[in-house]
């Protein structure tokens, strides 16, 4: 890709305060850059560099290039600098600058290939391509699908968070129409940024957006938010270069798409035998290496949602990591992703999850990761279970690893209360203790936490060994054992976890 006049002149003055005078053509591709020579042919798509002690000669009939000059600070005016010409306001040398000039052709070349390489390959995500295009545009771009829902999201090549982004302005339905007011239509179903029109109706129309479809099929939308500084007719330029691989993005099907793949996965849910055939064919789908790891993950909607999000869910997991799969199943989604993969990415599950789900009225669970996809179901299973031990106000989601114990307890007591799993031992030192000045309970916990050694208690209990020894004996004759025996220790200790 080569670089236009405003491209040029916007990376430059990352670097130097610049002068500089708009030529007619200035959304001219530009020709990587050559040391001025008095004997060269100019080319109006040209760069020069030149020193200004250089002479300059340009003839009335000649078609004049993109000059840029190197001179100390008030050699020249604005007022009189010819057009498509780029004044550097330092003493830096020509070499310099042409390094740098150089430098900004080779990053919007680099920024190109790398967008073709991610699209090219069928396992690189959304997220990453506008990861990579961040830094280049240098403002907030967020992608969202023909729901409104965000897909991906980046700032200066890291991911944003959804409460950051311009989702808001889409979601009010006042300030779209006000958007809307405020743009004109440029070609097909894109639009622009009207600045004439925009100052009436507030900075929530300072972005760019783009409508993205395929024939009378919306796909989406592809934002560009100003941060730092307003956004120019060369970011536009960009915008519109990005569409066309976001396009290609939301277009490239599903490596695990289609009902085959569904239907494998689905057989696995209901623990239904499947073909060996069939296995390796999702195992490919999924990108899988050797000693790759998978996870199942459950996503509970409210009824009424589940037709509405069950799309977009099932697009996010293909958009975030293209080795996954999901569908609905018993009226949730279920979701299977290359978890060896996902972690290759650098990626926190906690937070990949959380992100996503904060805007809608869903809980997940999760798996613990697994090797063998014939075993979907008890991890579809685990993962089920663990939606009743979220904690929303917290996180909205958790991993079976995370809520164990929970769950345990959980079903060690059934229909019972729990009193009524307590030993008679235990039940006489909780009536004793509400008598009692001691904390036996506590002092039995801790007793227990410390492998029932007398010196690390009563240090615990910021009392003396003899005074804890005391207090042991007492404890031990309500309880009526000394806990030696591993079977009653271990029924005591689920005892005083389900007291908890």
């Amino acid at each position: 890709m080569r670089p236009t006049f405003h491209m040029l002149t916007t990376q430059l003055s990352k670097t130097w305060k610049l002068s500089c005078s708009d030529p007619s053509q200035a959304n001219l591709p530009l020709q990587p850059p050559l040391l001025y020579d008095s004997e060269m042919r100019l080319q109006s798509d040209q760069v020069y560099i030149a020193h200004a002690t250089q002479k300059i000669s340009i003839q009335a009939d000649e078609v004049q290039g993109i000059f840029i000059c190197c001179c100390e600070t008030g050699i020249y005016e604005q007022n009189s600098i010819a057009p498509g010409t780029i004044v550097i306001q330092s003493a830096v040398s020509v070499a310099t600058v042409m390094n740098q000039v150089q430098a900004i052709f080779v990053m919007y070349q680099q920024w190109v290939d790398t967008l073709r390489q991610i699209v090219s390959d069928g396992n690189r995500s959304l997220q990453e391509l506008l990861d990579v295009s961040s830094p280049v545009l240098g403002h907030l771009l967020t992608v969202s699908d023909e729901n409104i829902h965000i897909l991906a999201s980046s700032n200066e090549g890291q991911r944003v968070s959804d409460d950051h982004s311009i989702l808001g302005v889409f979601s009010d339905d006042n300030t779209l129409d006000g958007l809307k007011m405020a743009i004109r239509r440029v070609s097909g179903n894109r639009y622009a940024f009207d600045p004439q029109h925009a100052r009436h109706i507030g900075s929530s129309s300072e972005l760019h957006y783009i409508h993205i479809t395929d024939g009378q099929i919306h796909l989406g939308i592809l934002s560009m938010q100003p941060v730092g500084q307003p956004l120019q007719e060369h970011d536009v330029q960009l915008l519109e270069l990005l569409s066309d691989y976001v396009k290609t993005m939301l277009l490239r099907p599903s490596q695990t798409g289609g009902k085959f793949f569904g239907n494998v996965l689905q057989s696995l849910l209901d623990g239904l035998p499947v073909p060996e055939e069939h296995l390796e064919r999702l195992t490919d789908a999924l990108d899988t290496q050797p000693g790759d790891q998978f996870r199942c993950i459950v996503i509970q909607l409210p009824q009424q949602s589940l037709t509405n999000l069950s799309r977009y869910i099932r697009n996010r997991f293909q958009m975030e990591i293209p080795a996954s799969i999901a569908i609905v199943h018993d009226q949730q989604i279920v979701g299977l992703i290359n978890d060896t993969r996902f972690a290759r990415k650098d990626r926190d599950f906690y937070d990949w999850v959380h992100r996503w789900l904060l805007n809608m009225d869903c809980l997940a669970g999760a798996s613990d990761s697994f090797a063998e996809l014939v075993k979907v179901n008890d991890y579809y299973t685990e993962a089920k279970a663990v939606i009743h031990f979220v904690n929303p106000e917290l996180s909205r989601v958790r991993t079976f690893a995370d809520c164990w114990q929970e769950y345990v307890l959980h079903h060690c007591v059934g229909e019972l209360p729990p009193s009524l799993l307590f030993p008679p031992g235990l039940v006489r030192l909780l009536d004793y203790d509400e008598q009692s000045a001691v904390d036996y309970v506590e002092t039995l916990r801790i007793w227990l936490e410390e492998g029932r050694n007398d010196s690390r208690t009563a240090s615990r209990l910021f009392i003396s060994r003899n005074s804890f020894l005391s207090r042991k004996e007492r404890l031990v004759s309500l309880l009526g054992s000394d806990l030696s025996d591993v079977d009653e220790r271990f029924r005591v200790e689920l005892c005083l976890r389900l007291l908890k």
